[in-house]
């Protein structure tokens, strides 16, 4: 795995999608979502986790809790095996 990309998700599910459909599907790139106890729009991004088109994004939730994008991002790092690593918010495009 070359890269790694974490992004951290709050009650944003379009924008993360738009995000999502920027970066694209790469098979030596790793996509993480962690989602921090989002409490809006829940059944968009509940539809965006199983669109067959995202299978190669892994979606995890924040076990500490909410407790932000910094406690979001660490979550996302356990899970991480890229050489690389890049941090993009849920409402950033590429």
């Amino acid at each position: 795995m070359t890269l790694s990309i974490i992004i951290p998700h709050y009650n944003s599910p379009v924008f993360l999608k738009v995000l999502l459909d920027s970066i694209g599907h790469y098979d030596d790139t790793q996509i993480i979502v962690v989602d921090d106890h989002s409490t809006k729009e829940t059944e968009k991004y509940q539809a965006l986790k199983s669109d067959p088109a995202y299978a190669y994004v892994t979606f995890v939730s924040n076990q500490d809790g909410k407790k932000g994008a910094g406690s979001a991002r660490n979550t996302g790092l356990k899970l991480a095996q890229g050489k690389y690593l890049m941090f993009c918010d849920a409402d950033d495009y590429l």
